[in-house]
């Protein structure tokens, strides 16, 4: 299985990463968008607010690995 973990903005989503351990993608899509946006508050225009990004932003995609063995 690929886990592909996706911010979800206000009226979007944005892929971040992907790999084969959920919480390692979780934790390291957190960590990159961290390291762009910074650790304090982000802007959320659509929801009218602005708080930091943690965790619970991050949606992950669950992809089934096809092989042709």
């Amino acid at each position: 299985m690929i886990h592909v973990a996706c911010m979800c903005w206000p009226g979007t989503i944005e892929p971040i990463c992907a790999g084969t351990n959920k919480r390692t993608v979780t934790r390291e899509a957190v960590r990159l968008l961290r390291e762009e946006y910074g650790d304090g508050p982000v802007p959320r225009p659509a929801a009218m607010c602005s708080v930091p990004i943690t965790s619970s932003d991050i949606e992950i995609v669950t992809l089934p690995v096809v092989s042709n063995d």
